[in-house]
């Protein structure tokens, strides 16, 4: 059901996970980093129910009251991954939108007609990508001759 990679891992990668959330700042900490902590918290609170001892009604109690504590974490977990999931794409999205060279044409644009999307001239000629799309040749050929003029 959860991903037992960080569980399997040693205690070092443990206390880093740890040591990762108490030291930024609550604006800094990702979603991944309380995943880590909440697996690690599922661990220790499984070992802690299985270490209950005896079927009297205290013990059933605890184990209980340990098992609901899993349960609701569990399903943090899985609520937090499938955001997760979809906050991922949505921020490549994003990325892939913006215009990295300031030339008029998203990331995007660029990239599906071959352009350099961090170069506002790509083929170096002088015009920018963006007017070079909209121009027809003659008047490409009119505003290259009409910038050699000025030199």
């Amino acid at each position: 059901m959860r991903n037992r990679n960080f569980i399997d891992s040693g205690i070092f990668e443990k206390a880093n996970a740890f040591s990762t959330i108490n030291s930024k700042k609550m604006e800094e900490i990702k979603i991944e980093d309380f995943l880590k902590i909440f697996d690690a918290s599922l661990e220790r609170l499984e070992a802690l129910r299985d270490s209950v001892k005896g079927n009297g009604f205290r013990e059933k109690e605890l184990k209980e009251a340990i098992g609901e504590i899993i349960d609701k974490i569990e399903k943090t977990i899985n609520e937090q991954s499938v955001r997760l999931e979809k906050e991922i794409p949505y921020e490549k999205h994003m990325e892939i939108m913006k215009d990295h060279d300031g030339d008029g044409l998203s990331t995007r644009e660029e990239l599906e007609r071959g352009l350099d999307p961090f170069s506002k001239d790509s083929d170096g000629n002088g015009i920018d990508d963006r007017e070079e799309l909209y121009l027809s040749e003659i008047e490409k050929q009119k505003k290259l001759e009409k910038e050699r003029t000025i030199f």
